[in-house]
């Protein structure tokens, strides 16, 4: 508690939204999380409010992941044997050996370290660094692979039945438009990076 940190061990496990940690042992750093809570004072008749402390409960703000470590994050998944997630700045360091990003056409690896960048939705390897969609690699010291959702395809729509007018031709299903151009979700596009 003096520490402000949880520990599990053993195949430990923490998840926020879309974002997930697996790891043999996982230390949650925790803050006291700031509430509002009523002042004194008025504007226009409603009370106006301040944040403040002593409201008991807690948030989590950085995980260190130790051991067998995997971060799953929607299409993509990051291995390796240790990481430190900083959750307010959205970033995430593994490092260890068999550092590997992999996602549904994609597989970037690295030697030093991989680094996410949530918001940005970018990855960087560092140290003899391959990115691979086969059949084409690309090596580099520092790969940065941008990652973006590709579109949905169009949803099936039941065709509209309809007794043709006399003396009219029966009327033909209206054109699809094109599905979107796009590799699939998380994919990775690599560029040497720096």
């Amino acid at each position: 508690q003096n520490q402000r940190i949880y520990i599990a061990r053993g195949n430990a496990v923490a998840a926020r939204g879309n974002n997930e940690v697996r790891a043999d042992t996982l230390i949650a750093h925790y803050r006291e999380k700031a509430a509002a809570k009523p002042d004194a004072k008025t504007e226009g008749g409603l009370p106006a409010t301040v944040s403040g402390e002593g409201s008991g409960s807690t948030e989590i703000f950085r995980v260190e992941a130790v051991g067998n470590v995997i971060l799953k994050h929607e299409a993509s998944t990051v291995t390796g044997e240790r990481a430190v997630y900083d959750i307010d700045q959205g970033i995430a360091v593994i490092t260890g050996k068999n550092l590997k990003l992999t996602t549904a056409t994609d597989v970037v690896t690295a030697r030093d370290s991989l680094e996410w960048y949530d918001g940005k939705q970018v990855a960087v390897a560092r140290g003899d660094a391959v990115a691979t969609r086969s059949p084409k690699t690309i090596k580099a010291d520092i790969l940065t692979a941008y990652m973006h959702k590709a579109a949905q395809p169009p949803t099936k729509q039941p065709l509209a039945k309809a007794a043709p007018r006399a003396g009219a031709a029966a009327a033909s299903p209206a054109p699809r438009p094109p599905a979107a151009s796009g590799a699939g979700p998380g994919t990775a596009r690599g560029g040497v990076g720096g």
